[in-house]
């Protein structure tokens, strides 16, 4: 499309998915013109503005391979699964909707009893405490958010030191789970990304068992399920 065809026709330019010219303007380029020398009147500067123009093309037509456009978000994250049963254990659609629908009415109970005031509880949480106890949701819900999620982070840190194909105790995925019943439903950009961590390291572990067992699988399974589909993190959840 030239200028003029441009300039004349809106609806010709509307055809091509442009907007008119806000402010068009005819400026004639002289023979002795000097595109380094800086304008000093009106006139100078429609002619360095015609000769900007002049170096650019109306618009440019990318060559896009379709092929190249799509990808599936819901890839596994990590290795290849080292249990070749590791189908059997996945969820499903039905089971991830009950778990979420169990795990939203325990928020649904919990939450009246949790105070956003600012906590003046200690933190009195370390791994020894996480790995040999239960977690206690009368003491939980009188942490700060801050306080919760430095719980988590420990438990991350305790998810990392384990060993390849193991899988972690009882009590660690009691107070998985109670922590996050208990976290405010809209996480800051760090708590988002605390728990997405977790999240991905629960995958991690699922994928390196070795002839794991329901009883392994299924609180994976229920870690990954309600952190991504109640706090909205889709691209780490299962189909």
């Amino acid at each position: 499309m030239s200028d003029e065809e441009y300039n004349s026709d809106s609806s010709i330019a509307s055809d091509y998915g442009l907007l008119k010219k806000a402010l068009p303007f005819e400026a004639v380029i002289p023979e002795n013109f000097d595109p380094n020398k800086i304008p000093e009147t009106a006139d100078e500067f429609l002619q360095y503005a015609a000769y900007e123009r002049s170096l650019t093309k109306p618009w440019i037509k990318a060559e896009i391979d379709p092929s190249k456009l799509t990808c599936n978000i819901n890839e596994p994250i990590g290795k290849k699964p080292k249990d070749s049963n590791v189908s059997n254990y996945l969820p499903t659609q039905e089971w991830q909707k009950e778990k979420l629908d169990e795990f939203i009415e325990l928020r649904e109970f919990l939450q009246p009893r949790i105070t956003n005031e600012p906590s003046s509880s200690r933190l009195r949480v370390d791994e020894n405490v996480l790995v040999n106890n239960r977690p206690n949701y009368y003491e939980l819900e009188k942490y700060s958010q801050n306080q919760k999620m430095r719980i988590l982070e420990i438990i991350v840190d305790h998810l990392e030191m384990l060993d390849e194909g193991s899988m972690f105790g009882f009590n660690i995925g009691c107070w998985i789970y109670a922590i996050l019943s208990l976290l405010d439903s809209e996480l800051t950009g760090y708590d988002c990304s605390t728990v997405r961590m977790m999240v991905k390291k629960c995958i991690s572990i699922r994928s390196e068992l070795k002839n794991g067992s329901k009883k392994e699988y299924d609180p994976l399974n229920l870690f990954i399920c309600v952190a991504t589909k109640f706090y909205r993190q889709h691209d780490l959840s299962d189909p």
